[in-house]
Formats: C-alpha cells, sequence, structure tokens
C-alpha cells in the first residue's frame, strides 16, 4: 500500500538582532574587552576598529560591510562541551533506573503527547570566557519507532527541538525589562528552543516504522551576541559592557511533541564556543 510522507522541516532561530545601522555604534577592543560607546555619531569607517596587536590593525570594519564586527578578526575560543540526559518514551516507566535519564509514559494513541523537559545539562562558564558572542553546535540524537494498533489510519509525529536557557547576574536588576516579555529579566536572557526537528508520515492499521536520526545543527548570530543585547533585547551600555566579563550558565533541555510513539528516545550533544 502506498505510503505518504508528509514532510521534514528544520528550522533554526539564532539571536541576530536587527541589521539597521544604530544611533550610537559600539566598539569592542581586544585588549581591554571593554565597549566603548560614542556621545555623537562616528562616520561608517570610525564605528569600529579591530586592533590585531600593539602596533599593527586591520581595517576598519562596521556591521554594513561585516555584518558582525564585534567578532570580526578574532580566534574562536572553545568553551565546552555537554551531553544531555536521554528522553525516554516508553509506555511503562515503573522500572526504568533514574540514573539512565527522563521516563515519559505517552498519552494512548492517537493523542499528542506534549513534553518540556529542563536541566538535562549545563556549561558554567566563569567571567571573561569570551569577548562578544557565545556560539554552539547542536547534534540532537534521535530513534524511535512508530505503531498503530488503533485500527485506522494516523498520522505520526515527532517533534523534538533543544531548550536553551541563559543567566546572567548582570540581568539581575529589576528595572531591566525584557521587551518580549514586558517583565523584568530576572537573571534569565534567553529560554528559548534553538533548532527543530520534525517528522511526520501516515501510518496504516497495524503498520510500524523505526526511525534514526543524528543531525548537526552550527552557529550563525549565535545564542548571545553584542548586536542582539543591544537590538533584540534593549540593554543599556552599561550592562553589555558587563555582560561577557561576568560568569554565563547555559543550561539545556527538550521541548516538543509526539504522537503515535511505542517507543522513543532523544538526547543532545552541544559544544559551545567564543572569541
Amino acid at each position: 500500500m502506498k505510503k505518504k510522507i508528509l514532510g521534514v522541516a528544520v528550522m533554526s532561530m539564532c539571536a541576530v538582532g536587527a541589521f539597521a545601522e544604530p544611533p550610537v555604534p559600539i566598539e569592542i577592543a581586544e585588549q581591554s574587552m571593554d565597549v566603548s560607546y560614542h556621545t555623537t555619531e562616528p562616520s561608517l569607517a570610525d564605528s569600529f576598529v579591530y586592533d590585531d596587536s600593539a602596533t599593527a590593525k586591520r581595517p576598519r570594519v562596521t556591521e554594513e560591510t561585516v555584518g558582525d564586527p564585534y567578532s570580526f578578526g578574532r580566534h574562536k575560543t572553545y568553551l565546552g562541551v555537554a551531553q544531555t540526559e536521554q528522553v525516554v518514551f516508553q509506555a511503562d516507566c515503573s522500572t526504568y533506573p533514574t540514573d539512565y535519564g527522563r521516563c515519559i509514559e505517552p498519552l494512548p494513541a492517537p493523542a499528542t503527547t506534549s513534553i518540556d523537559e529542563t536541566d538535562l545539562g549545563s556549561i558554567e562558564l566563569p567571567r571573561k570566557s569570551t569577548k562578544s558572542l557565545l556560539c554552539f553546535t547542536f547534534t540532537p540524537f534521535a530513534n524511535w519507532q512508530w505503531s498503530n494498533y488503533t485500527g485506522s489510519t494516523q498520522t505520526a509525529q515527532m517533534f523534538l527541538r533543544p531548550s536553551v536557557r541563559i543567566e546572567s547576574e548582570v540581568l539581575n536588576d529589576p528595572a531591566l525589562i525584557d521587551p518580549g516579555t514586558g517583565l523584568p529579566f530576572n537573571g534569565v536572557l534567553l529560554d528559548s528552543t534553538i533548532s527543530t526537528f520534525l517528522q511526520m508520515r501516515t501510518l496504516d492499521p497495524n503498520e510500524t516504522d523505526f526511525q534514526f536520526r543524528a543531525t548537526t545543527r552550527s552557529c550563525t548570530g549565535g545564542l548571545v551576541n553584542v548586536r542582539a543585547l543591544r537590538d533584540t533585547y534593549g540593554l543599556p551600555a552599561s550592562v553589555i559592557k558587563k555582560f561577557f566579563k561576568k560568569p554565563i550558565k547555559v543550561t539545556f533541555g527538550v521541548r516538543g511533541s509526539v504522537s503515535m510513539v511505542e517507543h522513543a528516545s532523544y538526547s543532545v550533544g552541544v559544544r559551545l564556543y567564543g572569541d
């Protein structure tokens, strides 16, 4: 009997910020790691300077010419690696060892089971670990078995994605308001999903299907960068100046939903790097 593959979609979300030139451009000096703010509008050529050494300078670059002048010309700095706990779906979790990961009993078919598992792994960065951004590589590992014993044709789905939470003490000031929520940051910059993994297909009665996927999502704008702090989160100069100088905690989880899954497991390998 002909099977219908409904689709695979991989989407991503990166904190890249707006691309309009700001009225008050930002500079980050390589040696001091300080952020400098002009009180008057400089020319485009003066908006950012990368100091290659004490005596030599690279050409001046701007957001219009290279997109991200704050990390331009810097070396990649590796900031740690983590493997999240495994999230498992099976009909009976009563005998599942807790040190193997999280076990979830899905709702009876064909109902959809939603999940939001947090604190599956973390990386704690000491102060001054990076200068202008946090980049990443995520590699989710997923295997699952779809089974249809409902007696009628059903649509099965596997829709899970890594979640990330970024915490910093510089965001504890109650006067700092997250423009996305209208509420104080309360120490948390970001609590969101980063990439999406979606598999769907039609299952005939009494049909089963086993799948395995291991895909990698790499950094573009990063989890956070200078432009995002300024343009997306609306942070003032004084806070941006401190953000990368203070410790940062990054915590990983899994969010999403599944249906028609008899058994599944999902985990994520993570590496962070900066400049």
